[in-house]
């Protein structure tokens, strides 16, 4: 189920008229086989071949190979096939989509369209099949939509502004937090108009770090009652 495989092999059935304006019926089966060149995982351009065999007009048969690149990011394909009992070949474009997620009809399947051109040119429509790919069609949901609940208007909780003491708390535990961040990693970057108001806006900034250094070499001292010459160890032993 992880990455795309490149090669994958498929059966495939159609029906149409042949040639066109005749209107005559035309019906093949198809064994074969594609592979994608380059990223599988973008699928811009491979290649496919395949076998084919079936009956148009009054009963005759028609067996034959196809050869053909394939564009699957578009669905547009073109090719040449070589038909054995009337020794010819022809052209062909195709158009292959699966028209739905996980496929139509089966799950991988895909609708495709092949106009042959030349003589007694035909148009057909058939479904392609995946063989020996038991995750084709079921790597993503089905369903591209959900359905997302309306929203209930309960109450709004209430909001208790924080008391004096609280909000003095948070006060100091913000300057603390502040302080350690120009500690680790003091904002030197400063950006401005022109050079002037530049070095000035990191002067002010380097300022603002020597003040918290001041402060807390103090407030250490004062704590442990030892002098800024010889302050308090940051981890105490």
């Amino acid at each position: 189920m992880g990455r795309p495989i490149r090669t994958r092999y498929f059966v495939a059935g159609e029906v149409g008229l042949k040639p066109i304006e005749d209107r005559e019926f035309v019906g093949t089966f198809a064994l074969g086989l594609d592979r994608t060149i380059g990223n599988p995982m973008v699928p811009a351009i491979g290649v496919s071949a395949e076998y084919f065999m079936g009956i148009s007009g009054q009963a005759t048969g028609e067996v034959g190979v196809r050869a053909g690149i394939e564009s699957p990011l578009l669905h547009f394909g073109w090719g040449m096939q070589y038909e054995f009992r009337e020794d010819r070949t022809r052209t062909f474009w195709t158009f292959r989509h699966p028209l739905k997620r996980g496929g139509v009809f089966w799950r991988g399947a895909q609708i495709r369209v092949m106009w042959v051109r030349g003589n007694e040119q035909s148009l057909r429509v058939g479904v392609t099949v995946p063989i020996g790919r038991p995750f084709a069609g079921r790597t993503r949901p089905l369903k591209a939509r959900a359905s997302v609940p309306l929203p209930v208007a309960d109450e709004p909780p209430e909001f208790q502004a924080p008391g004096p003491d609280a909000q003095a708390a948070l006060d100091r535990l913000a300057a603390a937090a502040a302080t350690v961040h120009r500690f680790t990693e003091p904002y030197i970057d400063q950006d401005a108009r022109t050079r002037k108001d530049a070095v000035a806006a990191f002067a002010a900034s380097m300022k603002a770090v020597a003040a918290d250094i001041e402060t807390t070499l103090e407030a250490r001292g004062a704590g442990s009652g030892r002098g800024r010459d010889d302050p308090a160890p940051l981890v105490a032993v």
